[in-house]
Formats: C-alpha cells, sequence, structure tokens
C-alpha cells in the first residue's frame, strides 16, 4: 500500500513537471514571439525611411559621378560611397545594377539582422535625364555662352557675333534666340536742358534704353 501511494506521488510529480515545462516553454515561445512582433514594425519602418533616402539619392546628381556634359547622361555612375553612407547596422543598401543606355536602376533594401526574418526590399528606379546632367560645367571661352542641353543631355554653348555698335550707340539688347546684339543711338539721350547742367547719373540695366539725369553744375568759386 505504502509503495503504490510513493508510486502514485512519483507519477503526479514527473506529470506536474511535465506540464510545468510545457507551459515554461510555451511562455518563452510568446515571449520571442512577442519581441519578435515588437521589432518588426521598427525594422519596416527603418526599411521604409532608408528606401526613401536611397531613392531622394538616386534622383540628386550627388548620387552620380564621373558625369562628362559633352558626352551627356550615359557617362554617369552611380556613387557607390554615397548609397553606403544610407546604410545602418540593421539595414543595409545595395546597388544591385545600372544600366547607362536607359537610365534605370535597381536598389536593394536588406535587414542585416537574425533576430526575425524579413524580405528584402527592392527598389527599381526610372532615372531622368535631366538628374544625370552635369551639376557643374564651364563652357569654353570661344563659346561662353550656356543655352541649354540638346536631346542627349549634352551642354549647348555658343558665342557672341562680332558684332560691335558704331561709335555713338550701344547695345541695348541681345536676342534671345539668335544673340544678335540691337544697337541703339546713343547721343541724342545724353542732352541736358541747359549748358549749365551736367549728366549726373547714367543708368542701364542692360535691355531696353539708357536713362541719365542732369544736375546743375557746381560754381567753381564754391570750393574756395
Amino acid at each position: 500500500m505504502f509503495n503504490n501511494q510513493r508510486g502514485t506521488i512519483l507519477v503526479n510529480v514527473l506529470i506536474t513537471a511535465a506540464v510545468v515545462g510545457i507551459a515554461i516553454a510555451f511562455m518563452l515561445d510568446k515571449i520571442s514571439k512577442s519581441n519578435d512582433f515588437a521589432i518588426l514594425p521598427k525594422v519596416r519602418s527603418t526599411m521604409a525611411q532608408t528606401e526613401i533616402q536611397a531613392r531622394a539619392l538616386a534622383y540628386s546628381p550627388r548620387g552620380y559621378t564621373n558625369c562628362d556634359s559633352n558626352v551627356g547622361p550615359a557617362s554617369c555612375i552611380p556613387n557607390s560611397s554615397e548609397y553606403s553612407k544610407l546604410s545602418t547596422k540593421d539595414v543595409g543598401v545595395q546597388l544591385l545594377g545600372y544600366d547607362p543606355s536607359v537610365l534605370k536602376m535597381q536598389i536593394e533594401i536588406a535587414y542585416r539582422g537574425s533576430t526575425i526574418s524579413i524580405q528584402p526590399r527592392i527598389v527599381d528606379l526610372q532615372i531622368p535625364a535631366e538628374v544625370l546632367q552635369s551639376a557643374s560645367f564651364q563652357c569654353p571661352t570661344s563659346q561662353p555662352i550656356f543655352v541649354g542641353f540638346d536631346a542627349q543631355g549634352r551642354r549647348q554653348c555658343r558665342g557672341l557675333p562680332a558684332t560691335v555698335c558704331p561709335t555713338g550707340q550701344y547695345v541695348s539688347s541681345i536676342n534671345i534666340a539668335t544673340l544678335e546684339p540691337t544697337c541703339t543711338d546713343a547721343g541724342r539721350f545724353f542732352t541736358c536742358l541747359s549748358i549749365n547742367e551736367y549728366v549726373s547719373t547714367l543708368t542701364w540695366t542692360g535691355a531696353g534704353i539708357v536713362t541719365f539725369s542732369c544736375a546743375p553744375r557746381p560754381s567753381p568759386f564754391a570750393y574756395f
């Protein structure tokens, strides 16, 4: 009888231990999943923010290097060092490919940790040619005026015609389409009404006629 009671107690202890073990394992699993659920929104938010930054960089001249305004957008290549700066300890940015012939780029944004499983974001971008046009360039001395870009995105520079206004005239305007200057007679505008007046101010804004004003001549004896 005593042995049967001991056996029953032992069985009950084993059953209780098993139940407690299962409960602990269940709680640990639940805690682990709770942690995963807590981490997942943060990772997704970080990945979304990183994608926004990567898109902004892809649509900025800062995201490219080797751009030659004489060649056009096809000369540009993504600046990998700038994209690597977007990576953090949890989220990485990687350039998967870039096709300069069609100006298409593919970027991967992936979670670097091992705590949770989450698929990387693959971002496909069509880059406007305007973004890839060289941000700074200099027209040659022979053609110092920048007039725009051609259909291939190459710079277009032109020079002013070798037109010199004759004596007594000035360049009152320049035709935007042809860059030909318009000469206007200047002499008749600079006549004061009295011989006791002189031209005190002369203003030209780069277009139109020259404006001026007259003032009385100071007395030569006023300074003595």
